[in-house]
C-alpha cells in the first residue's frame, strides 16, 4: 500500500512526542492495549508495534528505559486479569484461560503458583471455596454429560 510506511512513521513520531509530553509511562498505554487484545488471543509484540506505530527495536528500547519488557507487561496483565476474575466471578478454568489470553487451561495452573505463591488449588475463591484447577475437570465441564432423559432399557 503506497504511503502506509510514511503513515506508520508519522504515528510513531506522534506517539513519541506524546510520550515526552505525557506523564503516564508508555508501559501504561501498552498495558491497556494488551488487556484489550489478550482475550481475543491477538496480543503479540508485532500487533503492539503496529498499534503504537513504533518500530520493534525502538519499542524494545523505550520499554528498557522503563526497566520492563513486552513479555513482563503481558505477564503482569495476565496475572491481574486472573486475580480480578478469581475475586469477582465464578469462572471455570477454561474461561480463566481465555480471559488471560491462553489457549490451554494448563497454562493458568502452571502460572498461578508463580503469580500468587503456593499451590494453585490452595487459593480460595470469592465464595470461600477452593476453586478447582484440574485440567481434566475444566476440559470436561459441559462435555460428556449424561442427558437429563432417562436411558431406555433394552
Amino acid at each position: 500500500f503506497p504511503g502506509q510506511g510514511s503513515q506508520s512513521v508519522g504515528m510513531g513520531q506522534e506517539l513519541a512526542a506524546r510520550r515526552k509530553a505525557d506523564t503516564a509511562p508508555l508501559s501504561a498505554h501498552l498495558r491497556s492495549e494488551i488487556e484489550r487484545l489478550l482475550p481475543a488471543r491477538k496480543c503479540s509484540y508485532d500487533s503492539i508495534c503496529k498499534w503504537s506505530g513504533i518500530p520493534p527495536r525502538t519499542l524494545r528500547r523505550y520499554l528498557a528505559d522503563e526497566s520492563t519488557t513486552f513479555a513482563q507487561l503481558k505477564d503482569e496483565v495476565r496475572r491481574d486479569n486472573v486475580r480480578r476474575a478469581l475475586s469477582t466471578s465464578d469462572l471455570d478454568l477454561t474461561e480463566l484461560a481465555h480471559y488471560a489470553g491462553y489457549y490451554d487451561p494448563s497454562s493458568v495452573t502452571r502460572n498461578i503458583p508463580r503469580w500468587f505463591g503456593g499451590e494453585a488449588g490452595g487459593k480460595k475463591g470469592p465464595s470461600g471455596n477452593r476453586p478447582s484447577f484440574s485440567r481434566r475437570s475444566a476440559s470436561r465441564k459441559g462435555f460428556g454429560r449424561k442427558s437429563s432423559q432417562p436411558a431406555a432399557n433394552a
